[in-house]
């Protein structure tokens, strides 16, 4: 179970799912997939992993480096817990079917939950997410738009967080920057 118990963490994702309430996929409106519209709407997309999948503190936090009391925090017994739960859209579900064979078409979107464990489950911390867009829109990162959210500060996206994740992602070249196996847990 995921809880959504923290202020910033509930009145944002409650206000991005007023943003929109477009189909989601592949095909017509596949295009104009939004990093708000994605995190509005990936809990009503197939679940990639079937149940949080257990991660390390240095995996945790790829996506950023943590605070001092973040850092703190997990060197302490009780900062352990950390997992994550991936979400696709139906062109993402295509693009895993291909098996990397492929580029993932237009429109598929990757929204990746990162959770701390809590007395009632799991609570949401952050979320990555990537979108497939059209060729020419950053060649260099595989033509993905990257995001991250998290209560403080918000939505990162552009032009530097691209940059930061790319950089990870950019191992997974051949999978059209997608990681398909465990070589991600090693940083």
């Amino acid at each position: 179970m995921v809880a959504r118990g923290t202020k910033g963490t509930g009145f944002w994702l409650a206000s991005a799912l007023a943003v929109t309430a477009c189909s989601s996929g592949i095909g017509a409106g596949a295009d104009t997939m939004t990093v708000e519209r994605a995190t509005a709407e990936y809990r009503t997309w197939q679940q990639r992993t079937a149940q949080p999948v257990a991660i390390s503190e240095q995996i945790f936090s790829l996506c950023r480096l943590p605070t001092l009391p973040e850092q703190t925090f997990a060197d302490s017994e009780h900062g352990k817990g950390r997992a994550l739960l991936d979400w696709i859209n139906p062109g993402a579900a295509a693009g895993f079917s291909a098996g990397g064979a492929t580029a993932f078409p237009v429109g598929a979107t990757i929204v990746k939950e990162k959770l701390v464990s809590a007395s009632t489950g799991f609570t949401l911390a952050a979320l990555g997410v990537m979108i497939k867009r059209p060729a020419g829109f950053d060649v260099t990162h595989g033509d993905w738009e990257f995001a991250y959210w998290e209560p403080a500060p918000g939505l990162m996206k552009g032009a530097p967080q691209a940059e930061y994740c790319g950089a990870c992602h950019a191992g997974a070249r051949a999978t059209d920057f997608v990681f398909f196996d465990e070589s991600w847990r090693t940083p």
